[in-house]
């Protein structure tokens, strides 16, 4: 049974509420977005590199929506002899000029043999779209100590994604 709540305009079915698409009351997601990757990247680098698998793009409907990016990555950083292992993990949205968000992700061992940890990290930034023009969020990755560090570590058995949700303000 469907009814309209003549006070509130509130539309209800079976106790739920719908909603048209893109209706953009405020809360109300208007569209998701999302890229995902069970490929190995293995880097040395002290430069941030660019995880172009995870690359993900949106044109928001409305200008002053948020829109939340939020990725969970599959990371390994590493030193097979000393003792110190740390790389960062960045989100920028424009190309590497500037980060919204940046972590580390460091382990250290204190008999210098050498370290290893694998963890599944996330983060998010959120930023209101300020124009309905197109855009792409990026992950960026480098080693600032230790021997390397890797995305998906096991291959195919991991998956990273990012997910960008446009939300009505």
């Amino acid at each position: 049974m469907i009814t309209i709540d003549g006070g509130t305009g509130l539309i209800t079915s079976n106790n739920r509420l719908q909603l048209p698409a893109n209706s953009g009351g405020p809360g109300n997601v208007l569209q998701v977005k999302q890229a995902n990757t069970d490929d190995n990247h293995t880097s040395t680098s002290s430069s941030y590199q660019n995880l172009d698998e995870l690359n993900c793009a949106i044109t928001p409907i409305s200008s002053t929506s948020l829109l939340i990016y939020h990725y969970s990555l599959q990371f390994r950083v590493y030193d097979n002899g000393g003792a110190d292992a740390k790389a960062w993990i960045a989100i920028s949205d424009d190309a590497g000029s500037s980060y919204l968000a940046e972590n580390y992700h460091r382990i250290y061992d204190y008999g210098n043999s050498g370290a290893l940890m694998d963890i599944g990290v996330s983060s998010y930034a959120i930023k209101t779209a300020g124009s309905t023009s197109a855009r792409t969020y990026y992950i960026y990755t480098k080693l600032q100590n230790g021997d390397a560090y890797e995305v998906n570590p096991a291959a195919s058995q991991n998956v990273s994604a990012v997910t960008i949700m446009e939300v009505a303000v």
